[in-house]
């Protein structure tokens, strides 16, 4: 059995200028070679487990989807009554007011030009804040590595910076 090991981060030559991979993965496994992905750098936190690191983000990436299929999940309620005050709130609740407010634009009775308006507002103002607070934490956790930060750390990392 033949078997090929192909590492995306040491071989930037295998991406085309299009920028599809060159890498004839396709046609290995046609032949019956085993092709695997693998990483040896800080995209796998210096384990060698791409596998891990794969498994986290798709745990963390759960809260967020959420909290972002929040209005989704409420659209027909926001449709039912687009000037009223759940749509309104949630019009106007980071992260979700961007997409509540979209729900609300598509009706046929759209909210007040002030109510889009505050709500542009306070979206670019809470960017702002959660990439202040995300600078923090990346100052002070810059070189920490190994176990996954929990809550209260970052916290305490955005105090300290």
């Amino acid at each position: 059995m033949i078997d090929d090991t192909h590492d995306p981060g040491r071989a930037s030559w295998v991406v085309s200028a299009n920028g599809h991979a060159a890498f004839p993965m396709k046609a290995l496994r046609a032949h019956g070679v085993n092709v695997c992905l693998g990483t040896d750098s800080l995209a796998s936190n210096n384990s060698l487990d791409m596998r891990a690191e794969m498994r986290e983000a798709q745990a963390l990436m759960t809260p967020v989807m959420l909290v972002l299929m929040t209005p989704w999940l409420f659209a027909s309620a926001i449709v039912a009554d687009p000037n009223g005050t759940f749509s309104t709130a949630l019009s106007l609740i980071p992260p979700v007011n961007t997409f509540a407010m979209m729900v609300r634009l598509s009706t046929t009775t759209p909210p007040p030009s002030w109510q889009v308006g505050l709500s542009v507002v306070i979206g670019i103002a809470s960017a702002y804040v959660t990439i202040w607070f995300a600078a923090k934490i990346f100052k002070v956790g810059l070189l920490m590595h190994g176990k996954a930060p929990d809550f209260a750390t970052l916290i305490r990392w955005a105090k300290a910076a």
